[in-house]
């Protein structure tokens, strides 16, 4: 069937709510923050901290498709992570942890509300919240208590999420990396330098745990992730922290070091593109 629709029938009535409001007009500010660093920078950056791939080259795209690596454009705990880090950072002259903690969870929130209700994020920031809370209450925060707790967090919510693709790879994937990443680990102690080896086996880990799933619903799997993650993911994580860091100064010295930060910008994407 297909639909013939007019510009003149299609009325815009705004929103529903204001909080959608608020949170149209938060994206649309960080849309135009990221702008700034200047394109194709800046269309990696609005993926990575919102989730929005609209504007990613298709090359780029391909690239992280091909090596086995499109996991690492997911929003998951490695960007949650940053944000929560992120905050620890600014505030690290405060000497309460509790102070830290609720300011990185109101953080956590707001961006799990700017960003979307993602499988994969709610279960960052799920895991990060209840294990930060355990910490401060002197709690066990065993990493796969916390990983079975954020899936009955989401399960509950939305029963028919388990059924998705992106909530299987995303608990399988950590699965993989706490339970099969020190196995695979332990021969290479001693033999790998350890800045090596532990991130080989976490990646290792989370594809053979998901190597059933990714076949049966791609028919194609591609082992080069488990090499292409060891270069992608430390400079995905650089340029994630370099994007908090222009978020945080835009507002005050934006015009006056956007060209500059264009450049560096320029630099750590075209590396981020040459390893894919």
């Amino acid at each position: 069937y297909v639909a013939r629709v007019n510009r003149d029938d299609i009325r815009r009535n705004g929103f529903s709510s204001p909080v959608w409001l608020l949170r149209a007009r938060v994206r649309e500010w960080l849309h135009r923050a990221i702008a700034g660093i200047g394109y194709p920078a800046s269309a990696l950056l609005e993926a990575l901290l919102v989730g929005a791939r609209e504007d990613v080259p298709a090359d780029l795209s391909e690239g992280f498709r091909s090596t086995g690596s499109l996991h690492v454009l997911a929003l998951s705990g490695l960007h949650a992570g940053i944000v929560f880090a992120f905050v620890s950072a600014v505030l690290r002259p405060v000497r309460s942890r509790l102070a830290v903690y609720l300011a990185g969870s109101a953080l956590l929130a707001g961006y799990l509300f700017v960003a979307g209700l993602m499988p994969s994020l709610v279960r960052a920031v799920t895991m990060l919240t209840v294990g930060g809370a355990a910490r401060l209450a002197d709690r066990d925060d065993e990493p796969l208590n916390l990983l079975a707790i954020s899936g009955i967090v989401i399960v509950a919510a939305d029963p028919f999420a388990a059924a998705t693709l992106s909530f299987q790879l995303s608990f399988l994937a950590l699965a993989g990396i706490l339970s099969l990443g020190p196995v695979i680990g332990r021969p290479l102690e001693g033999r790998v330098p350890p800045l090596l080896a532990v991130p080989f086996a976490a990646s290792a880990g989370a594809a053979v745990a998901t190597l059933p799933v990714v076949l049966l619903s791609f028919g194609a799997w591609f082992p080069s992730g488990i090499v292409a993650a060891l270069l992608l993911v430390p400079l995905v994580t650089a340029f994630l922290w370099l994007g908090l860091a222009w978020l945080a100064v835009f507002p005050l010295a934006g015009r006056l070091i956007g060209p500059w930060a264009a450049g560096l910008f320029d630099a750590v994407y075209r590396a981020i593109a040459g390893v894919t």
